[in-house]
């Protein structure tokens, strides 16, 4: 059986801009309607073949500052693990080398460190959730500054395209882009409201690619006209994520509601939609190891999974620890995966 999903009209959004320095507040932003694309083809869900399991290493590093609650994980240039303690309300560094840590007060207190990001300067750049703000931290200074966003934005997650920073706004639907050159602040309304934005990536395509968590859609930024467009996967209330963007410009999509993993090609228009192994297994952080191979945490079934798209098939591998909590995942130059277990107050490293 073959079922379409529409392509809701985008919408042209003017932007507030800044000046150096950006403002403390942001103006609502108006729209006008944009021609609805081609319909895409759906191909139906496949349901893949769980292959060998091959032998895998597991390390857990226990965090200094009990119930941190570790969240997002980024790499550095040098190898260099950085994370945020949403719980503690800390910027954390772990060293793989010497395995020690090291750990920074973010500068607005309860401001809930979330998401980050490495800069291609090395600067490491958080969202403080329940502050409303964007926070630079600089390495070799140890000083954060920071930058204030539109009330009730609650930024969530960073993406970097060269020196402009993408960050989506989960309590405010909308996504917002710095200038990291000119401090010139944009922020982007999608047409449906209360969409729970969530994970972001860059397209080879260049625009803001996004997933709403809270409204089951995939959506666009146009780097050039701003226009944002929505797209609905083939399963409805499946809970699109996180979202990362392959070499080839393909999008992989953890489905969190539908125990699916999502792949849309930009070029064709077509979804296709994967079922994980495990059922109900809760796919939440995504990445891409230098294989080109996608990795997703099963944060319900306490996994993590490792999905070939030449074989579209996947691998499962057992976490350690109960409960361990992968909210997202990063992959090394040796293919090495890395996690913050957020249930465990621990750095989870998987040599597979």
């Amino acid at each position: 059986m073959k079922i379409f999903f529409a392509l809701l009209a985008s919408l042209a959004l003017a932007a507030c801009v800044s000046p150096a320095t950006l403002p403390s507040s942001s103006t609502a932003i108006s729209a006008t309607p944009r021609a609805i694309d081609a319909l895409p083809t759906r191909i139906l869900s496949i349901e893949p073949t769980i292959g060998a399991k091959p032998s895998a290493k597991f390390s857990e590093y226990a965090i200094p500052t009990s119930n941190t609650t570790p969240h997002s994980i980024a790499l550095d240039a040098s190898g260099i693990i950085w994370f945020t303690e949403l719980g503690a309300h800390q910027l954390g560094r772990f060293d793989p080398m010497t395995e020690k840590f090291e750990e920074f007060r973010a500068p607005t207190a309860g401001g809930g460190p979330h998401g980050i990001g490495v800069a291609a300067d090395g600067a490491v750049w958080i969202t403080e959730i329940n502050a409303d703000k964007l926070a630079r931290f600089d390495p070799a200074t140890k000083i954060f500054k920071e930058f204030i966003l539109s009330s009730g934005a609650g930024p969530h997650s960073i993406a970097f395209d060269g020196n402009l920073l993408w960050a989506t706004e989960q309590r405010g639907g909308k996504i917002a882009r710095l200038d990291l050159a000119t401090g010139e602040l944009k922020e982007f309304a999608p047409p449906t409201s209360n969409n729970g934005a969530y994970g972001i990536t860059i397209g080879k395509d260049k625009a803001a690619w996004f997933a709403a968590l809270g409204a089951s859609f995939v959506g666009r930024v146009d780097p050039k006209t701003f226009s944002v467009t929505e797209i609905r996967p083939p399963t409805a209330r499946q809970g699109a994520r996180r979202i990362i963007a392959d070499a080839q410009g393909i999008l992989w999509v953890t489905h969190y509601n539908a125990a699916q993993l999502g792949r849309l090609d930009p070029a064709t228009n077509i979804y296709r939609e994967f079922a994980t192994p495990t059922r109900d297994s809760g796919p939440y952080a995504i990445a891409l190891d230098a294989r080109g191979r996608v990795w997703i945490s099963e944060f319900n079934a306490n996994k993590l999974a490792r999905f070939d798209p030449t074989t579209e098939k996947f691998e499962e591998f057992i976490l350690p620890s109960a409960s361990t909590g992968c909210r997202t995942l990063v992959v090394d130059k040796n293919d090495v995966v890395w996690c913050p277990g957020s249930g465990v107050n621990k750095i989870v490293k998987l040599n597979p």
